[in-house]
């Protein structure tokens, strides 16, 4: 049913301690987006992630105007962000999709009683791993 291997179970959690190490290093929030409206050329010139400024700039190199200390770091967050927030969103969706309602009995997860191979012990849904991912994401 799975190919996961305790090397790749490492390697996720390798990962998801460097995307922990990023946000931590990175400025304390919130972080906004300021976008800059030219006119005169009919469209966006630059827009600005603060606390933390970086520009983008027509094409032409663009350039990076760090408002504090944390720059480097804030930064490495910054250039991750996309790829760090795929792979969590496709991972915890993953996670969702196993655990649904069974279709005889929308009470019970039918995920959980499949890995648990007992009939007998039955596992009210949302279980636990649906539990544990919406408190996660509903918490501050």
């Amino acid at each position: 049913m799975t190919n996961a291997t305790a090397d790749g179970v490492a390697a996720v959690h390798q990962y998801l301690m460097q995307i922990r190490q990023r946000l931590e290093k990175s400025s304390k929030g919130p972080w906004h987006a300021v976008h800059h409206y030219d006119a005169a050329l009919g469209r966006y010139v630059s827009s600005e992630v603060l606390p933390v400024a970086v520009h983008a700039g027509n094409g032409d190199g663009g350039m990076t105007n760090y408002a504090d200390d944390k720059e480097y770091d804030d930064a490495e967050f910054i250039a991750h962000s996309k790829t760090d927030l795929q792979k969590l969103l496709m991972a915890v969706e993953a996670v969702l999709e196993l655990h649904q309602p069974d279709e005889a009995d929308t009470r019970l997860c039918a995920h959980c009683m499949e890995a648990i191979g007992v009939e007998a012990f039955q596992v009210e849904w949302p279980c636990p791993t649906v539990a544990t991912i919406q408190e996660a994401i509903e918490g501050e």
